[in-house]
């Protein structure tokens, strides 16, 4: 028996799953092992482990976002890198390709035969937020707007006025629109006014469709310019108490204080149509031909992408998956896709790294299976599979546990060699008693083989002696 044999058998005694290898750093065999081991310092429950209170351990929460994505994936635009599953600030969708910021640094995904997805060098760190247009992408990094991709209308030519101080950005079909300091910048195709802003606005929230652009005012009023052939720059009248907007291709939704939300423009796919379930939204969004909301933290979708949606192409980007029903707290569309955040309130504490057990800071167990992580550790869910489907999550905030950690690992290889030692040693009893059974098995078998030999030389002596007798005959009777 090795080692990892007597590991897998003490994990298949306690019904968890065998692993295939030992790791001596502590992540998998040798992190099991502090799964089940009852020392000083960890209390081994009958239905899940707990820390001890010398470590003087405080639950706090911490929360994760994560990115779901849905419709077109064509290109893969739905297709979260791994990179940005969890941690991400910001994103945004284009015509069929995706941006998101995590750590400020950029990430994008996607169609990418105009180089939209080329993310610059210097939009790799620092950037604060993401606009992904038709054929073109854009951030802010450090106030300064910075453009990659199509350049055909000259969206990528950045005016000095976005070079500095700019606080929000939102992309169209071929133009940019900026935001500083309330006055509203914009630059790039402009063949139906697209980028010229009513005069005289102070605005707090911009937005753009694929040739019509949007801004919130700061009396909570909405003025659109731009093409108003589906009469998406129509703002519908006595429109007040306005907290968001977001341009659609060719129609407009505004989200108002009270949580119901007002939309005008092209209505082919009945992206207009608000479901009567959305009434107190906190977010929407509007994409190619389809409208969504978030209401209690579940997404809502209307629109193309439905059976609905008539002639217009269905991608299924107004059937909301499951995952997108809770906890979503953003809604972005691109034209036929959706890109949802969603934060999750998760456990954390202060603990060595690499230590992989159960935690409950009550002493009676909530088998929930949580990993150690950056001197943090983090709740996976209940029931999870620990090999497959962990979540690690870096945290900003380091804990030194150098030395404890040295010495849980010490520990827990210590335990596994202390398992195979007495597997060993099982063994070489086993081995001796089988030794000591065979020897008297012998021993029995030769004392039986020595009485078949006598007994065959008697056998003998009886036969001579009846071959000597006179043959019987009938007369002789």
């Amino acid at each position: 028996m090795t080692k990892l044999d007597a590991v897998n058998a003490v994990l298949r005694r306690i019904g968890l799953t065998p692993v295939s290898a030992l790791d001596t750093a502590g992540n998998s065999a040798t992190a099991q092992a502090e799964r089940f081991l009852d020392d000083a310092d960890i209390d081994f429950q009958s239905r899940g482990w707990h820390f001890n209170s010398n470590y003087n351990v405080t639950l706090s929460n911490y929360t994760e976002s994560s990115i779901i994505a849905w419709g077109r994936n064509d290109y893969g635009e739905c297709t979260v890198p791994t990179e940005v599953a969890t941690g991400a600030t910001e994103v945004s969708g284009g015509l069929m390709h995706t941006l998101a910021i995590k750590n400020g640094k950029v990430v994008a995904w996607g169609r990418n035969e105009e180089g939209q997805c080329d993310v610059p060098t210097n939009a790799l760190s620092n950037a604060t937020k993401v606009a992904a247009g038709a054929w073109h992408s854009a951030a802010i990094v450090n106030g300064e707007v910075v453009v990659w991709g199509s350049n055909t209308s000259l969206q990528g030519v950045v005016p000095d006025s976005a070079k500095s101080g700019v606080d929000s950005i939102a992309s169209g079909g071929y133009h940019i629109v900026a935001l500083s300091s309330g006055t509203v910048i914009a630059w790039g195709k402009n063949d139906n006014g697209e980028s010229t802003p009513t005069a005289g606005i102070s605005a707090t929230k911009i937005s753009a469709g694929q040739n019509h652009s949007a801004a919130l005012l700061t009396n909570g009023t909405v003025v659109c310019w731009g093409s108003n052939t589906y009469n998406q720059c129509n703002v519908p009248g006595g429109l007040t108490g306005v907290t968001d907007i977001n341009c659609g291709a060719y129609h407009t939704i505004a989200l108002k204080s009270d949580g119901t939300v007002s939309c005008w423009g092209r209505n082919d796919a009945l992206q207009l149509t608000v479901p009567g379930t959305v009434t107190t939204a906190t977010d929407v969004a509007a994409g190619g031909h389809h409208t969504s909301a978030i209401v209690a933290g579940k997404v809502i979708a209307w629109g193309a992408g439905t059976t609905n949606s008539g002639t217009v192409p269905d991608y299924g980007q107004s059937i909301v998956p499951e995952t997108a029903k809770k906890n979503v707290t953003r809604i972005e569309s691109g034209y036929y896709h959706n890109i949802a955040v969603k934060s999750t309130t998760i456990n954390k504490i202060k603990a060595p790294d690499g230590i992989l057990f159960k935690l409950d800071s009550t002493g009676t167990s909530s088998n929930v299976d949580i990993r150690i992580k950056d001197g943090f550790l983090f709740d996976i869910g209940n029931n999870t599979d620990i090999f497959s489907n962990s979540i690690i999550v870096n945290y900003s905030e380091r804990v030194a546990w150098e030395n404890l950690t040295t010495a849980f690992a010490n520990h827990a290889i210590s335990v596994a060699s202390m398992n195979f030692n007495r597997a060993h040693r099982r063994d070489k009893e086993m081995e001796n008693v089988l030794r000591e059974e065979i020897a008297r098995r012998w021993v029995e078998c030769k004392r039986e083989d020595n009485e078949m030999a006598d007994t065959n030389v008697l056998n003998t002596e009886e036969m001579n002696q009846i071959r000597g007798r006179p043959k019987m005959t009938w007369g002789s009777i």
